[in-house]
């Protein structure tokens, strides 16, 4: 069974990253048996399981957004394992986003789609114990403490940036105004504590090197901006 993917969370994910998001059905078939193909079992050729090791190191930092548009956040340790290498929807138990709004999630496997496939980044996010488990796009994940008020400094001004960018299509930081704004993030940032304060500046040094707000791809505090 294909996954529906909602085609307004698609299109606002593609306003941020610049990509062309119509995803067309995949057709489910064996994974390719080339020693350097990730070995799994229901992957089309043009849509292809990867693992995220830079992703997932950030570790349990995401949360899955209660949103009607939610994909199905499955229930288990088997629906998890079965997952890791079925990116499609299937038969199994679910929940509602708002059950899960107090569970850190983090990155386990990544679907990128190729060819003929267009479509966002599909993410596999996972909670500690392995008991909840969802596919997702970054626009339906969000940095746990994203909306929280420390956090106020930082977003307003990253939100500013990813709105000139949807609006006018400035996306370098080099513009003016990006750069007063990524500078106001920054001060905000540096006045988190602890590992949080780690993750955001780490994670705004990264946006500052990419020079552009739309790369969003290996930089989860912008999902879901």
């Amino acid at each position: 069974m294909s996954m529906k993917l909602n085609k307004k969370l698609l299109f606002s994910s593609a306003v941020i990253a610049g990509l062309l998001l119509s995803v067309a059905p995949a057709t489910v078939q064996a994974a390719s048996t080339a020693s350097s193909a990730p070995k799994t079992t229901n992957v089309n050729p043009k849509a292809v399981i990867e693992n995220a090791p830079k992703l997932t190191k950030q570790d349990y930092v995401l949360r899955i957004k209660n949103s009607k548009d939610a994909d199905p956040i499955y229930v288990g340790k088997n629906n998890y394992k079965y997952a890791l290498t079925h990116y499609e929807t299937f038969k199994g138990k679910t929940i509602s986003p708002a059950k899960v709004q107090n569970v850190k999630f983090r990155v386990e496997k990544v679907v990128r789609f190729h060819g003929k496939i267009s479509g966002a980044p599909l993410y596999l996010v996972a909670s500690k114990d392995k008991k909840y488990s969802c596919w997702t796009t970054q626009a339906m994940l969000q940095y746990y403490y994203f909306n929280s008020k420390g956090m106020r400094g930082v977003v307003n001004p990253l939100k500013r940036i990813a709105n000139r960018s949807a609006d006018k299509n400035i996306i370098s930081l080099k513009n003016k105004q990006n750069k007063r704004d990524f500078n106001a993030a920054m001060k905000a940032a540096n006045k988190l504590k602890g590992s949080q304060k780690k993750f955001v500046v780490n994670s705004l040094k990264q946006l500052k090197k990419d020079n552009n707000i739309g790369v969003e791809g290996d930089n989860l505090l912008l999902f879901g901006l």
